[in-house]
């Protein structure tokens, strides 16, 4: 998966942002949010953003993780944001 071509993220320790160059709308992220763009942003899959997110914050559930990334990214596809490989 990718970010759609008009989507841009920036991406900083504490946080990141998406911003829709088309309509300028900007998108603020948190710690995890960001973590997880951060593997979008390098064509990962959404079980490499979980991995990424679970070496990062170890002390949380698998099969938790896993429900709030998938939400988290239907969210994303539901705003066009990314772009799902078919």
């Amino acid at each position: 998966m990718t970010f759609s071509a008009n989507i841009k993220f920036a991406g900083r320790e504490d946080g990141g942002v998406l911003l829709n160059t088309d309509t300028g709308e900007m998108y603020g992220l948190d710690r995890v949010g960001s973590l997880i763009c951060e593997a979008i942003a390098v064509g990962r899959s959404t079980a490499e953003a979980t991995a990424a997110v679970q070496a990062r914050y170890p002390d949380m559930a698998r099969d938790e993780l896993e429900k709030d990334v998938l939400e988290f990214i239907r969210q994303l596809d539901a705003w066009r944001l990314v772009a799902m490989p078919s």
